[in-house]
């Protein structure tokens, strides 16, 4: 609720919002569906999402509670794929794994689903090839 009376304001002061306000926004959503939601509207609006929107989806896809419990497995695999559409480097190495940490603690709940999908994966680009043999790596 909160997230939207910013936004609502913000509007109504006639403030354009920018990606980081939209990264804002969907970091303090209350569930996966309103931060998902900020990222269509976002995207509506022709601003740019980052790799930080993304982090920050697959952090709220990881925690949130879904039913089937498929669908988690479904969405996350929809903004890795969002993700690769865009050109976006997956933060996976050193002290920035980001995407990886988020990523590994959805696919250990589903690794039969992950693994399938994964072996469709060969014409990936080569860093997102690695990013997702260092995720297999970590089930």
């Amino acid at each position: 609720e909160t997230a939207l009376s910013f936004l609502k304001e913000m509007k109504s002061l006639n403030l354009k919002p920018n990606e980081i306000s939209y990264n804002t926004l969907i970091n303090k959503s209350p569930n996966f569906e309103t931060a998902l939601s900020f990222l269509k509207e976002m995207k509506s609006l022709n601003l740019k999402p980052n790799i930080i929107t993304y982090n920050t989806l697959l952090n709220k896809c990881k925690r949130q509670r879904f039913s089937p419990k498929t669908e988690q497995f479904e969405q996350a695999i929809l903004l890795l794929e969002d993700m690769m559409s865009l050109r976006l480097r997956p933060q996976y190495k050193g002290y920035k794994r980001y995407t990886l940490t988020a990523v590994v603690g959805i696919m250990r709940r589903h690794q039969a689903a992950f693994r399938a999908w994964y072996l469709e994966q060969y014409s990936l680009r080569k860093v997102w090839w690695e990013f997702f043999r260092s995720v297999a790596e970590q089930l």
